[in-house]
């Protein structure tokens, strides 16, 4: 093994040999995205998708100024369940009511927990705020004791009624031309 090494140290030179290194890791890169791309999915049961125009950006490139007529027409075209790469995360775009109330009501559980990163944990106390909670025990007890108490919602009713107001007023404002 010691003698294949040194002869193709005497073979290559260093420019060649770095040469070698990045068609290998190019090849490699490429090899990983046709496999996440192609054979994973064909083997999983996936919503549709609209094949990802860039390998970092993903379908980020089909989503234009109004990003709610873009989902339009690629539902249209896809379904009222589709799959986007919007970079390297994926989301499920759900287009219609019905499959809407679906995801929120019957299979809720499924999809209310947000992903748990490092981020996540130092910024959120260990996601025990009602933002990164985990759905389950935790965060049932926390809206029962801390938020949904009658005495605390009459507490706030003059704040949110004065911030109804405040956003009204300025919508009004605004829509003034």
């Amino acid at each position: 093994m010691e003698n294949i090494v040194w002869i193709w140290a005497k073979l290559i030179t260093p420019t060649q040999g770095l040469m070698v290194v990045l068609v290998a890791i190019a090849t490699l890169v490429i090899l990983d995205f046709i496999f996440k791309n192609f054979f994973c999915h064909m083997k999983l049961k996936t919503a549709p998708r609209p094949f990802p125009l860039w390998p970092v950006l993903g379908n980020l490139p089909l989503i234009g100024n109004l990003p709610y007529l873009s989902f339009y027409k690629l539902s249209q075209k896809y379904g009222d369940v589709m799959e986007l790469k919007l970079g390297s995360i994926s989301i499920v775009v759900i287009s219609s009511p019905n499959h809407a109330k679906e995801v929120l009501q019957i299979h809720d559980l499924l999809f209310a927990t947000r992903p748990r990163s490092v981020v996540t944990d130092m910024l959120t106390y260990g996601r025990k705020d009602v933002a990164w909670a985990p759905s389950g025990d935790d965060w049932r007890k926390l809206c029962a004791s801390e938020l949904l108490i009658t005495k605390k919602l009459q507490a706030f009713k003059k704040i949110r009624d004065d911030e109804f107001s405040y956003t009204m007023h300025e919508i009004f404002e605004h829509c003034k031309v």
